[in-house]
Formats: C-alpha cells, structure tokens, sequence
C-alpha cells in the first residue's frame, strides 16, 4: 500500500536521514548519518546540513513556483543531493531513491527507470 508523504515530511533533513538507515542499517553502523570526515567529493563535512537545508528550500520553491517540469526537480534534486554527499557511502543509492519518493509521493507519478 502506497503511504502519502506531505513535501515537507519528504523534504526534510530527518526524512532524508531516516531513509538512508533503513536503507543500510543491516550493513553499516552509521546508516543514517552524516559523515564526519571530508571526502575527495562533496561539501565540507561543516556545511552538510546547511547544503541541504538550501536544497529542501530550493526544491519546495521548485514545486510551488512549477520552475521545472515535475521529471526535472526530481533529477535536479538527486543531482544536488549526491553532490552534497551527505554519507560516508551510499550516496547515489540514496539520492535515487530519494527523487523516486519525490516523483511518486509528491507527483503522483511514476518512478524513473534510471537506465534500467
């Protein structure tokens, strides 16, 4: 059954959080948190949550104003997620799960095949 998120649950930094540690909570310890060493990519581990707080405000503006078409805040989303690289690993699963959330939760739409 297809549970309704509100945008702000999905656009959130615990949501975001939550669905990485049931993504990898019987892998990692860590599952669900941010990373507190630098990385060769993404932001400085400092301004992880400030990152996504611009994000989540940025894609909330998208979708009120429809600056892009729905397919298209979606990716834009991923995109800016998994350059943020909030997480020690996991980073591109997560981001795509995240925009399938948002296309199929907030858009009523169906999810990406993502090449497949």
């Amino acid at each position: 059954m297809k549970q309704n998120f509100s945008i702000g649950k999905v656009l959130s930094i615990e949501f975001i959080k939550e669905v990485h540690r049931r993504m990898f909570d019987q892998v990692w310890g860590w599952a669900g948190k941010f990373r507190k060493t630098n990385k060769n990519i993404g932001v400085d581990k400092h301004y992880i949550y400030m990152e996504i707080t611009k994000l989540m405000d940025d894609v909330k503006f998208r979708i009120s104003n429809k600056t892009y078409s729905d397919d298209e805040i979606a990716i834009r989303y991923k995109h800016r997620l998994v350059k943020i690289h909030p997480f020690p690993n996991g980073n591109g699963r997560h981001s795509r799960l995240c925009a399938d959330i948002l296309i199929s939760h907030i858009f009523n739409r169906l999810v990406f095949s993502w090449g497949s």
